[in-house]
């Protein structure tokens, strides 16, 4: 609810005027962002971690392209795809924490805080 109205300053007369300070409810769905962040980073971490271990593991080949001693000669080059999943996952899931930790709790909200105004005019 919101309260608007007009007052008339006079000279000489002393006024005071309370308001209570309500929060506004935020449209910003903190809640849902926060665990769907929250999850999507725990997952990319999980991945990128999964997909280090890939790293210069060799890559099959057929047995004319061996070497000497059996060996393919390509490996997986994995680090940076790894490093970057590890990194936005990081990121995701801090900031999935930090939306859950600024989602309005359920019940009415409300500020606690008073703000007047006194004078003479």
């Amino acid at each position: 609810m919101h309260f608007r109205g007009t007052f008339t300053v006079v000279s000489g007369v002393d006024e005071a005027m309370d308001l209570d300070l309500v929060a506004i409810p935020s449209k910003f769905p903190f809640r849902a962002a926060g665990w769907g962040s929250l999850a999507g980073g725990a997952v990319l971490l999980v991945s990128g971690m999964l997909t280090m271990t890939l790293d210069n593991h060799e890559i099959s080949c057929a047995a004319n392209q061996k070497d000497v001693n059996g060996r393919c000669p390509w490996v997986r080059s994995t680090k940076w795809w790894a490093a970057a999943m590890v990194g936005v996952g990081a990121v995701a899931a801090t900031m999935g924490g930090v939306f859950l930790y600024l989602a309005p709790r359920p019940g009415p909200t409300s500020l606690g805080a008073t703000a007047g105004v006194t004078g003479s005019f």
